[in-house]
């Protein structure tokens, strides 16, 4: 890679996207881009300029729709589905699908109001403008620019007064050409980094920081997956703070992992917590007396009867996440 460094850019249109390119030579500044329709204002404006996804353009005045207040999902909870045609063959589907969940539950992780989930694959292509939030790939992306590996577009919707900006959709697009030229680190810091412009997250201006504008794939330390104190206040001031269920790392689908309650918690209150974060619980467990107390999700209340009504707080548990 000759050392060079990924700069992630903003598109700033009235639909607006953030792009990542990649850097050959002289650090570039502005990205232009009007492929998303006509009528669309461009401008150009240096990455570090963008605080959330719809400031688009903080140097330049008349942006329509850009400007605070910073744009937001609705609800709680933000539903993405993947589109593997034209992933490269060289990337294996599991892997890909596990570095999108992967990035999915970092990001329900922050305490923040709000949780990412995958349902699965789209019921057809990537298309923008289908009200459907998704992951994919394209060819395209290194038509009118050469080095960029990574693109997230979103739009949305603007109440009466512009008191409130609610997302209404946001696709993430990857670079085909560049998914196996930069390391695998640095592939999935690129997905981390475009869920969270989808969550309506801008550029921060700390180095290291997930949401920096830039990295080098030279360099792995760089290629940063978990959100700093800086991104995870970002995104709290977007949803607000909600207090985890479970001190630890929740397991993937499929596995069990140990656990601890930050706070007394029931059973039903735990299961819950883990299902903001990612997890679909199916199981939790706690020692009593060197016995297993076990509570089945969905299982009548006899057959939970041995679980405490309260676990209290810092008491180990395991919990399996279902598939």
């Amino acid at each position: 890679m000759n050392g060079s460094k990924l700069s992630r850019l903003l598109l700033a249109l009235a639909v607006v996207g953030l792009a990542l390119v990649l850097d050959r030579g002289a650090p570039p500044t502005r990205v232009l881009s009007a492929t998303i329709a006509p009528t669309t204002t461009v401008r150009e404006v240096a990455p570090e300029q963008i605080g959330f996804f719809s400031d688009c353009d903080n140097a330049t005045t008349g942006s329509v729709g850009c400007g605070p207040p910073p744009a937001r999902w609705v609800g709680g909870t933000v539903t993405f589905c993947i589109a593997p045609v034209g992933r490269p063959a060289g990337l294996a589907d599991a892997d890909f699908r596990a570095m999108i969940a992967e990035a999915a539950a970092t990001w329900s992780r922050q305490d923040a109001g709000i949780t990412v989930q995958i349902s699965g694959d789209c019921p057809d292509a990537q298309v923008f403008g289908n009200f459907r939030n998704e992951v994919g790939w394209s060819q395209d992306l290194n038509v009118t620019d050469s080095n960029r590996a990574a693109a997230t577009v979103g739009r949305w919707r603007t109440t009466l007064g512009g008191a409130e900006k609610t997302f209404v959709e946001a696709d993430l697009t990857l670079s085909v050409r560049y998914a196996l030229e930069i390391p695998r680190q640095c592939l999935r810091a690129v997905i981390h980094h475009e869920l969270g412009h989808a969550l309506g997250l801008g550029h921060s201006t700390t180095p290291n920081d997930l949401m920096f504008a830039s990295f080098n794939p030279n360099v792995l330390a760089s290629c940063v997956t978990t959100p700093s104190e800086e991104d995870r206040q970002a995104l709290q001031s977007l949803y607000g703070t909600r207090r985890s269920v479970a001190f630890g790392s929740i397991p993937p689908a499929g596995a069990s992992g140990l656990l601890v309650t930050p706070a007394a918690a029931s059973g039903s209150d735990i299961v819950a917590g883990l299902g903001t974060a990612g997890c679909r619980a199916e199981v939790i467990g706690v020692l009593r007396g060197g016995q297993w107390a076990l509570f089945i999700v969905g299982a009548p209340a006899q057959a939970n009867a041995a679980f405490p009504a309260t676990l209290p707080e810092a008491t180990p548990f395991y919990a399996r996440c279902g598939t």
